[in-house]
């Protein structure tokens, strides 16, 4: 049960700031990055030699204990769910972060993207109208429906199959749980790098709610309603809204510098919760959500390099958040979630399953050039229709032996009903590609106390994948070009994680080892006569750390890992047409250290923060396909596209994988006789990362900056707040694409500040 981890939260580091001006790289004019920083074998065997661990501090406050046993510490106990039970967040042994949906609110976090805020180790970029998050360097480009991301996103403990369900805003949230690493033995659709485990606020018979309103810059508007009753002693309810729109706040300079990129998201979330008896529980969740935010498309040349400049008419802008584009850009997602979760006790065991369905229709028109000259634009429209259903059988109460078995069913489909490429003569070329998906498998997992406070934990999970594949391409007369039908592919694999953990009171130190693994899967995003389902990827992870509070006023977590990461799923483009291509690299080698502290010296004012240290390198990946510049009979790039190629990027980074990062969060409140005043910031700062296998288009180091400012008045529940993001202006990159007709890049929000209400009833 999870009624008594609804309470206050600790909170939670961030951190952000600025980038000047920086020299450019000479061979593709774009900016360098921050000092280049060397992770040596010697730095990461001495931080093994200290065992150290993460998990942060920013989750929920487990209930009082006895005043005999009462925890005295000023951080606060934390209770997660982690391995699908309540455990104190000190004792697992993963490397977690879990955030309430106040602190969440308070460092300016109100979608999926802003999480690496206050979450080491996580980046997340936009690809059309999905985000894709990436875990320790462990991630997917690949943004085509029918395939899924490698680093999983939960919504009620309920798998997320379509990466537009991770576009949509955050309401109504309880707390947001963040676990790196391989997760595939009780969570398992996946989760090779980790997972996002979104856990939303359960009814309650007691009747209450929080209305909430805001206004920003570019005009924008968001509303937020929540409420909560109970409809019997046995039955209550809760319903959670969410409205929200801006401008745009991409100029778009073909058009008199019109605001474009406008954003519109609506979501619904109802929960029915009935109680029958103690420890029995059924909870009905259904949720619709729509979004609109075409930003990410308004893209402009990286550089500035692009087919079209030497084309008569072309207009090439390259200043931050600017576009000039052939069409105006769409993109757009609607989603419908529909679960039903039960849990009974049978006395010592629990009983509980999880049945859910998703359906998610979009749509995204891009323009591959980045100007007005008409060479290349892509119009897609995407559907997909999923079904899971997992059983599980779980071990309760106290005791030295805790266990949970169980089974799960995966099914669906998903793919294009439409791709159309488009030049000045109309349609070039139409797709149409779908991928079914039957995926069923079995797991279990225990946790022993052998001796006294020695634990070992020992689990594992068979899944069997299965993808068929359909699709047919046209030309414009409408004759076929290629085409496949039920086209198979499957998977057999195990995943599987030990660990053993020492408990010395204030402090555990632990040492893991799991296999992560993702199926093999068609490429949904162009067709051919023979397609080929690209090979299953696989990670094994190799972990040491140590939670510890040495003090009751602060919490300090490390962690130490070393990954060995084989047939890694990486998407490329077609030279002449700029759809995804997927292929398998070779292997990868991840190795890094997180150190996580939170500090509370007094009951008002909270101090957290983290460090992330990440060396990803493609070991070996003697055959990458690869785009660079065109150059002229100097040698100097033309800036005029790109040339495909094969090249080995053996001990090249790996994309969207800074070497560091780092984040600060305070929060201090005072009471006074007119009310309580309260002020949080938030600072992130992400050295320089790549955007493909050569490292040759990248986003310099920066820093952001949030914060807020609120007061509410003594004697009512009306908080008023002055907040803002992105303080400094920093120019971040929404992403940086790589095609035949140059790089493209997009931008996210440049400095946005605000006015908000908050009411409670």
């Amino acid at each position: 049960m999870l009624s008594h981890v609804q309470q206050n939260c600790a909170l939670q580091g961030d951190a952000s700031r600025k980038w000047c001006c920086m020299p450019r790289d000479k061979n593709s004019g774009a900016p360098r990055g921050g000092k280049k920083m060397k992770f040596s074998k010697f730095g990461l065997l001495l931080g093994t030699a200290m065992v150290v661990a993460p998990a942060s501090a920013w989750a929920q406050e487990a209930p009082a204990a006895p005043a005999a046993e009462q925890d005295d510490s000023a951080v606060g106990d934390i209770i997660v769910t982690a391995n699908r039970r309540e455990e104190r967040l000190q004792e697992v042994p993963t490397s977690i972060t879990a955030v309430t949906g106040g602190t969440l609110e308070r460092s300016g976090v109100n979608n999926l993207r802003d999480l690496p805020q206050i979450t080491p180790g996580l980046t997340l970029t936009r690809a059309s109208n999905a985000y894709q998050p990436f875990i320790r360097g462990i991630g997917t480009r690949n943004s085509s429906t029918g395939d899924e991301p490698n680093v999983s996103v939960y919504v009620d403990g309920v798998y997320q199959p379509e990466m537009a369900a991770t576009a949509l805003d955050l309401v109504g949230v309880e707390r947001v749980e963040v676990l790196r690493g391989p997760q595939g033995t009780l969570f398992g659709r996946n989760a090779t790098g980790g997972l996002i485990n979104v856990i939303t606020e359960d009814p309650s018979h007691d009747t209450k709610g929080t209305a909430f309103l805001s206004y920003g810059r570019f005009n924008e508007v968001t509303g937020k309603v929540y409420a909560t009753t109970g409809l019997s002693d046995k039955l209550s309810m809760n319903i959670s809204a969410l409205g929200t729109r801006n401008d745009g706040y991409i100029r778009d300079v073909s058009r008199g510098n019109e605001l474009v990129g406008e954003r519109e998201a609506y979501l619904v979330r109802t929960k029915l919760l009935f109680e029958p008896s103690a420890g029995d529980r059924i909870v009905l969740a259904l949720s619709y959500g729509r979004m609109k935010d075409a930003a990410n498309e308004y893209r402009n040349p990286y550089s500035g390099n692009t087919a079209a400049r030497n084309t008569p008419g072309a207009l090439i802008t390259t200043a931050p958040w600017t576009a000039a584009p052939t069409v105006p850009h769409d993109t757009n997602a609607r989603q419908f979630n529909g679960s039903l979760q039960t849990a009974f006790d049978l006395g010592g065991v629990q009983f509980a399953t999880t049945t859910a369905y998703q359906s998610t229709r979009g749509r995204n028109r891009t323009d591959e050039d980045h100007t007005p000259v008409d060479i290349l634009h892509i119009d897609a429209d995407m559907k997909s229709d999923y079904f899971s259903q997992e059983v599980r059988l779980l071990s309760q109460g106290p005791g030295p032996f805790n266990w949970i078995v169980g089974g799960y069913a995966f099914l669906g489909k998903g793919g294009f009903e439409r791709i159309d490429l488009l030049n000045p003569a109309g349609i070039v070329q139409r797709i149409h590609a779908m991928q079914t998906t039957r995926s069923y498998s079995v797991f279990g997992e225990a946790t022993w106390e052998f001796a006294e406070n020695w634990f070992l934990l020992g689990g594992a999970r068979y899944t069997i994948d299965t993808r068929i594949y359909d699709g047919i391409s046209k030309n414009a007369a409408g004759a076929t070009l290629a085409q496949a039908s039920d086209k198979k592919s499957t998977s057999r694999a195990p995943s599987f994680r030990a660990s053993l953990r020492r408990d010395f009171g204030d402090t555990n130190v632990y040492a893991s080892f799991s296999r992560g693994f993702k199926g093999g899967t068609f490429n949904t995003g162009t067709v051919s006569n023979s397609p080929i389902a690209v090979r299953p990827e696989k990670l094994d992870a190799y972990e040491i750390g140590i939670k510890s509070n040495p003090l009751r006023t602060l919490q300090t977590n490390l962690s130490v890992f070393h990954y060995d990461y084989s047939d890694i799923q990486l998407t490329g483009r077609d030279a002449v047409t700029s759809l995804t291509v997927l292929t398998n690299a070779a292997r990868g080698r991840i190795r890094g250290a997180e150190f996580e502290a939170t500090f509370v010296p007094v009951p008002e004012f909270r101090l957290s923060g983290n460090v992330a240290i990440l060396d990803a390198k493609y070991s070996s990946f003697p055959a990458a396909q690869i785009f660079t510049p065109i150059l002229n009979g100097a040698g100097q790039p033309t800036g005029t596209g790109n040339v495909s190629a094969i090249a080995d990027v053996s001990g090249k980074q790996m994309f969207r994988a800074p070497k560091f990062t780092a984040s600060v969060n305070a929060d201090y409140h005072v009471e006074t006789g007119a009310g309580e005043f309260a002020i949080n910031g938030n600072v992130f700062h992400s050295s320089k990362f790549f955007y493909d296998v050569n490292n040759r288009t990248f986003q310099p180091a920066y820093w952001k900056i949030n914060g807020e400012v609120s007061f509410t008045p003594a004697g009512t529940d009306l908080k008023v707040a002055i907040w803002g993001r992105n303080l400094t202006n920093e120019v971040i990159y929404g992403w940086v694409t790589q095609t035949a007709n140059g790089d493209g890049a997009s931008y996210t929000e440049p400095r946005t500040y605000g006015i908000s209400l908050t009411k409670k009833f």
